[in-house]
């Protein structure tokens, strides 16, 4: 092992307003050391299967890391000590990156992902995690996840998930690598539409006729209404459409008993309930209303 790369962070006199990056840099040589010997105990396969037929463990014949493949591991595990404090996205890249130097040896792995959870005060899923978060996240283009991140998200985090589905979805009619201009619009569309599927408000231009209730089937389309609404809201708007005859016609077929073939012709019209399921008023009623 490069013993230039294992010591490349040193530790600043421990005083005053030092203390806190004495504690960081401390923690850092710590991960880094317990890695370095880690790595000492990792074997990989020395041949591969001639034949599709996956290898058991037990039949194969492993080899220690040659000098380059030690000498990548130590570069990867520099990238990952150094770089932990980054997005999680980053996070995940270092960890996968660094992973890779580990292949099949199982066991110097674990206690890996348990020195860098150590390190970094969390449970050793967090690690686990952090590198499945990122290998979804980076099926998105360079171009998509700067995007995403000019706009303050990150595409590896869980609560952005869904952001990055959609995104993702919109990319399958768009160029394998688009513009960043054509990424950035695409992403402000997307969280754009989010940020309006938040929470339906009442219109303060829209008067409600307060003394009429809705009658029962007013109330029943509603409800149905509103159920649709929900059940397609990360949905392309574009996707919408065929995802709802898919459900009716499983529906009609399972529950219905129905087994024969309907034409249905739709007309999207206006209607005399606003979205939070108040009557409107006959000459208060616009065109487009829904």
């Amino acid at each position: 092992m490069s013993t230039s790369v294992e010591a490349q962070t040193l530790l600043p006199s421990k005083s005053g307003e030092g203390e806190s990056i004495y504690k960081l840099c401390k923690s850092t040589n710590i991960l880094r050391t317990s890695l370095a010997n880690i790595e000492t105990g990792i074997q990989v396969a020395l041949v591969k299967s001639r034949t599709s037929r996956p290898v058991p463990e037990k039949e194969q014949i492993r080899r220690p890391l040659h000098e380059s493949e030690k000498e990548k591991l130590a570069r990867d595990r520099e990238a990952l000590v150094s770089g932990f404090e980054t997005s999680r996205f980053l996070k995940g890249k270092l960890l996968w990156e660094y992973r890779e130097g580990y292949r099949g040896s199982k066991g110097p792995w674990m206690q890996a992902v348990q020195a860098i959870a150590n390190s970094d005060g969390v449970h050793s899923n967090t690690i686990r995690n952090l590198i499945s978060d990122y290998e979804f996240a980076k099926c998105l283009p360079e171009t998509a996840r700067s995007a995403l991140t000019d706009q303050g998200i990150d595409a590896a985090r869980m609560k952005n998930r869904v952001v990055v589905e959609i995104v993702a979805d919109r990319l399958q009619s768009e160029p394998k690598e688009p513009s960043p201009e054509q990424a950035r619009q695409i992403v402000a569309q997307v969280v754009a539409q989010k940020v309006k599927r938040v929470k339906v408000k009442p219109d303060p231009y829209v008067k409600p006729d307060l003394d009429e209730t809705l009658n029962y089937d007013e109330e029943r389309i509603h409800h149905i209404r509103k159920a649709v609404r929900e059940a397609v809201e990360y949905v392309p708007t574009f996707k919408r459409l065929e995802i709802l005859k898919e459900a009716i016609e499983q529906e009609m077929y399972a529950v219905w008993g129905e087994r024969l073939w309907t034409v249905i012709v739709l007309y999207p019209h206006s209607s005399a309930i606003s979205l939070d399921g108040r009557k409107i008023k006959s000459d208060d009623r616009e065109e487009g209303v829904a």
